[in-house]
């Protein structure tokens, strides 16, 4: 697979910021986690694999190399080569069996009990609200009184922001709750003057 992987990207021109998106659609539509991710790689590869290393590339810290993407269509290998690597054609080469589903959206929860309820877009948000003000994690995490691990932990989905984190947000930084939870208006109230 390897091999083929990389005469692909011989012919074509590949841009990693969008590979890196790619990445991330389809763990979204698959429902799946970074954690499971890592896993599946695990297990088709027999080389070890980590959250960090699969969340480095689904979030844009790192980019998709070779070895990535190749070990990541072989986990995976109902995903179509041509739409990971260029973006053409369909997501997916064909449909995914009801095992397969079960298998990446079920087989790897077992990590954490709290895996499978973690809201991607939320988290995603008080990421957004933190890079908005400026604030490095350990600035932010001091502004709202938590440590900054839980802020860490919020922004790679390791855990949903707490009700305390979220009443903070709105009163400290006047966040708008309707975008906070559901993305919906401003990301901040217009204050009355």
């Amino acid at each position: 697979m390897k091999n083929s992987v990389m005469t692909y990207m011989g012919n074509h021109q590949k841009e990693i910021w969008l590979v890196n998106e790619r990445v991330s659609n389809i763990i979204k539509d698959l429902d799946s986690t970074d954690a499971r991710i890592a896993k599946a790689i695990q297990i088709a590869t027999g080389n070890s694999y980590n959250i960090t290393q699969v969340s480095s590339i689904s979030q844009g810290r790192k980019s998709a190399n070779d070895v990535f993407l190749s070990y990541f269509l072989r986990a995976l290998p109902f995903v179509n080569a041509k739409h990971l690597l260029f973006g053409e054609g369909n997501m997916y080469d064909r449909k995914l069996t009801e095992e397969e589903l079960i298998f990446f959206r079920k087989k790897y929860s077992v990590t954490s009990k709290h895996d499978a309820s973690v809201d991607k877009d939320l988290c995603d948000r008080v990421r957004q609200i933190r890079k908005q003000l400026g604030k490095t994690q350990e600035e932010f995490a001091e502004s709202v009184d938590v440590a900054r691990a839980m802020i860490a932990a919020i922004e790679t989905y390791r855990q949903n922001p707490v009700n305390g984190l979220k009443r903070v947000l709105r009163k400290v930084f006047n966040v708008n709750y309707n975008w906070l939870m559901d993305g919906e208006g401003e990301m901040f109230e217009s204050t009355k003057k």
